[in-house]
């Protein structure tokens, strides 16, 4: 074609065809259009990685790349040797084809790729702001008079945001840097409270050895009943209903002198470190409360065998109308061929159960056990026939 070859009289270069210009257009169109959408792709990547969104992509920008290596090879060849314009037309149409694939992924995407783009623009932002909060709680904490400032919870948050502090100035892709900020912003947090609530920690000390002293003279009244207690059990009912229970009375002791020297020592360390004098109490509530779930066990076991003792009957009533409950809602449901057969055999499970009840001293513990994993098991087919749709 003429326009391929005739030199023009000023320039000495070949006239520009409209089909040329239009496919420069077009690539300048997709060269643009292809970077920016990779841009906001790879930021909702790196900050939220997502399968489908990496996977639609993918062939996406690999199809665009091949375009593109189109597009340059025509061009090449055409500065070699005269090109038809046919070729330039389909180039033509494979990038404007392209272009509406990247329109109609960002029409699909564009609310998570406009969120990503957001979001990456205000990481250097988060990242800085969180450096400046930082730095002013570890002057805060500098602040702090003295012993406050050496107080332990006060050391440990000052050295973790520093430590927040390495890892942000080192990280360098998006998603590590949006990670360490968010550290860094809740190390800052910590440190906060902690430089708080130094003034008063020894107070706050105080006033839980306190509480905590209470609670063992508390643990100690009602560990005293708890040999009685057991001696009565052996005496009114056979031995199965409360075998699972010897020693718990040295246990409990047990538990409660370690509380004691834990309360001891946390007397000790409240003026100078009360850090530590919390730990202690911590611990010594935790011991407290073993003893205190052993102690329970067997005034418990007691209540529980003389209520059922008085009326062995009445668990057993309310087991069976709860089997009957469970049976009215496999009726309801249209689940009986499911479920009949399956809660009939509760009921024969508790006549099982109540037929054990002989001799002069009835395992009632027995009964009692035995009834309640007949209620838990109703309960669980309850549940699945409700799940069921």
């Amino acid at each position: 074609m003429r326009w391929f070859r005739r030199q023009d009289d000023e320039t000495g270069q070949a006239p520009v065809s409209s089909a040329q210009a239009d496919l420069v257009a077009a690539f300048l169109q997709l060269d643009q259009r292809l970077s920016s959408i990779a841009e906001d792709a790879d930021a909702s990547e790196a900050l939220h990685p997502d399968a489908t969104l990496r996977q639609d992509f993918a062939p996406l920008r690999e199809h665009c790349y091949r375009v593109v290596e189109e597009y340059l090879e025509l061009t090449n060849r055409e500065n070699a040797h005269p090109v038809d314009e046919t070729a330039f037309a389909r180039c033509s149409d494979d990038i404007h084809q392209a272009i509406e694939s990247l329109d109609d992924f960002r029409r699909r995407h564009v609310g998570r790729l406009e969120t990503a783009r957001r979001e990456l623009a205000d990481v250097p932002r988060a990242a800085q702001a969180a450096r400046t909060a930082a730095d002013a709680e570890l002057g805060a904490a500098v602040a702090l008079p003295e012993p406050a400032r050496s107080y332990r919870s006060v050391t440990r948050a000052a050295e973790a945001v520093d430590a927040a502090r390495v890892e942000l100035d080192a990280a360098r892709h998006p998603s590590d840097v949006r990670g360490a900020t968010s550290r860094l912003e809740s190390a800052a947090t910590a440190l906060r409270t902690a430089t708080a609530a130094a003034p008063t920690l020894s107070e706050a000390a105080r006033r839980a050895l306190a509480s905590v002293r209470t609670r063992l003279s508390a643990a100690q009244t009602r560990a005293a009943g708890m040999p009685e207690a057991y001696s009565a059990l052996l005496r009114e009912f056979s031995e199965p209903c409360s075998v699972d229970l010897a020693g718990h009375d040295r246990s409990a002791a047990e538990r409660m002198a370690a509380g004691e020297r834990l309360i001891a020592r946390a007397a000790a360390l409240v003026p100078g470190d009360p850090d530590a004098a919390l730990d202690a109490i911590t611990e010594a509530r935790s011991e407290l409360g073993v003893a205190d779930d052993l102690v329970d066990s067997v005034t418990d076991r007691l209540n529980e065998l003389r209520a059922v003792r008085a009326d062995p009957d009445g668990p057993a009533g309310r087991t069976r109308f709860q089997i009957r409950d469970a049976q009215l809602l496999a009726v309801s449901r249209g689940q009986v061929a499911q479920w009949g057969s399956v809660l009939d055999a509760q009921q024969d499970r508790v006549d099982r159960a109540g037929a054990a009840l002989q001799g002069r001293h009835p395992d009632y513990w027995a009964y009692l056990t035995e009834l309640n994993r007949i209620s838990a098991f109703v309960a669980d087919v309850v549940d699945k026939m409700r799940a069921r749709r």
